[in-house]
């Protein structure tokens, strides 16, 4: 068996650099060490612009075991990546909203043959496309997309394509009609596709909002309310499973970040808060506290 075999160890990595937040650098890379490959990211802890992220300029030089992906990115203003291993394809796959003339388009690199693709456009238009989300599903690798088209009626969109990429479905809203949808977060859970994203549909901006949860059930996507919320700020709802659960967690104010989980049962439960003072005490301490009581029977 040869090295495509061996392409099956491939695994995907997350890593943080704690940085100042003045020069602050921060890359895209795959690093090749023996037998295997890592997909990572370095990001340093600040609250990203929206929706222009920090992860993108090089901070370290390429070397023949390390390519980085779009080390101008941040020069060029694009916006925060979505990063996603096939183990399926054994293909790593970046997904972000590229600045281009026209506003930010969603496109798509993926690492073939030694080397980056050269991106792919998976959605322009005179509108801005942010916030990409890629997902897999676990039960045939085929690779899951979707973010939300800015304007005056934001709305969130969804494409396919099975594990090769060889073909993307269209583009289809999810969001329902009169909704003003954002910023998409998504898992499969039990074999169906959820993703949960902000409702503005008092004003895009204002509050009250809703967090609504989209699940796709076969016929289309349908949509439930799991709370409504009067932060001012971006909500960056995010939606995870393991363990046979799942659950959803968002920003609900400046100090304190909200959750509920899905029981056994069916049902919802009841809103459960976690307080914070510094956002790496959210990302880093938070979410990990409400991931472990989330998996508590």
């Amino acid at each position: 068996m040869s090295s495509l075999r061996l392409l099956t160890g491939i695994v995907l990595v997350a890593l943080t650099c704690l940085a100042p937040c003045t020069g602050l650098r921060a890359e895209v890379a795959v690093s090749f060490q023996q037998s295997s490959v890592g997909l990572y990211s370095t990001q340093p802890i600040v609250d990203d612009p929206d929706p222009i992220g920090l992860a993108w300029t090089r901070y370290s030089a390429d070397t023949s075991i390390k390519f980085v992906l779009n080390d101008q990115g941040d020069a060029n203003g694009d916006g925060r990546p979505s990063l996603l291993y096939n183990t399926f394809s054994t293909l790593p796959i970046v997904a972000w909203s590229r600045n281009s003339p026209g506003g930010y388009d969603v496109v798509l690199s993926r690492f073939d043959g030694g080397a980056w693709t050269m991106p792919t456009v998976l959605a322009d238009s005179t509108a801005d496309e942010l916030d990409p989300v890629l997902v897999m599903d676990p039960s045939d690798g085929s690779v899951h997309l979707l973010y939300w088209v800015a304007g005056a009626s934001p709305v969130v969109m969804y494409r396919s394509a099975p594990a090769d990429l060889s073909t993307w479905s269209p583009a289809i809203e999810i969001s329902q009609p009169g909704e003003l949808a954002v910023r998409p977060a998504a898992v499969f859970f039990e074999g169906q596709l959820h993703a949960a994203y902000e409702n503005h549909s008092f004003g895009f901006g204002t509050t009250p909002r809703e967090i609504v949860l989209a699940t796709d059930d076969g016929a289309g996507f349908s949509s439930m309310l799991l709370a409504t919320t009067y932060h001012a700020g971006a909500n960056w709802p995010e939606v995870h499973r393991a363990s046979g659960r799942i659950w959803v967690e968002w920003i609900d104010a400046e100090d304190e970040m909200n959750w509920t989980r899905k029981l056994l049962s069916g049902s919802w439960e009841s809103l459960q808060t976690e307080p914070y003072d510094t956002s790496e005490k959210r990302d880093y301490h938070v979410r990990g506290t409400i991931r472990s009581q989330a998996l508590q029977p």
